[in-house]
C-alpha cells in the first residue's frame, strides 16, 4: 500500500513533466485543470473550499469523512470485501475530496464509488447472500439508475430561463 502510495505521488509529479517534454511546454487548459496544478497552487478540492466557506472547521469536518471512510473500509462491515474493492470504497471518494471542488458533477463522480452501495447490503458470511440483502441491493441500484433521467433532464441542463446558476 505504501509503495502504491509512493507511485501515486510521484506520477503526479512526473506526468506534467512528462506532457510538457512532448508538447514544447505549451500551456493548454487542460493543464489548468490538472491534479498536479491544483496541488502547485495550494487548491486541495473540497479543504480548501471547505475552509473558504466555514473555515477550518469545514477543513476538520472533510478530515473527519476521511477518517470515517477509512474506518469503514477497515470495519467488519466490509470484511468479505476484496482488497481492491475495500481500496476502491476508501481511495476513490478520497481522491474526489482532494482533487475536485464542491459542484453538482460531483454526484456523476460518485457514480463510480459504487461500493458505497454495498455497505446496505453488509458483510454476509461467505458463500451466502440473502435474499433479503440481495433485493435492497438491487432496488437501490434500480432507483439509482432511475435518478440519472432526472438528474440528465434538469440539473444537468442550464437554460437561458434558469438565470444565472450558481456553480461554485
Amino acid at each position: 500500500m505504501t509503495v502504491l502510495a509512493a507511485v501515486s505521488a510521484l506520477s503526479v509529479l512526473v506526468w506534467p513533466a512528462l506532457t510538457s517534454a512532448i508538447t514544447g511546454n505549451a500551456k493548454t487548459e487542460g493543464s489548468k485543470q490538472s491534479v498536479s496544478h491544483a496541488v502547485a497552487t495550494g487548491r486541495l478540492g473540497w479543504f480548501t473550499n471547505a475552509y473558504e466557506q466555514i473555515g477550518w472547521v469545514g477543513v476538520v469536518g472533510v478530515f473527519l469523512l476521511v477518517v470515517l471512510l477509512v474506518a469503514l473500509a477497515l470495519s467488519p462491515l466490509t470484511r468479505t470485501w476484496g482488497l481492491e474493492v475495500r481500496t476502491w470504497f476508501a481511495i476513490y471518494p478520497i481522491f474526489l475530496l482532494f482533487v475536485g471542488g464542491v459542484h453538482t458533477g460531483m454526484f456523476r463522480y460518485l457514480l463510480l464509488a459504487f461500493p458505497m452501495t454495498l455497505l446496505i447490503v453488509g458483510s454476509p458470511p461467505p458463500g451466502t447472500i440473502p435474499r433479503k440483502r440481495a433485493a435492497v441491493l438491487v432496488a437501490v441500484s434500480v432507483i439509482s439508475l432511475a435518478l440519472q433521467i432526472p438528474w440528465v433532464s434538469h440539473a444537468l441542463v442550464i437554460t437561458s430561463e434558469a438565470g444565472q446558476p450558481w456553480l461554485p
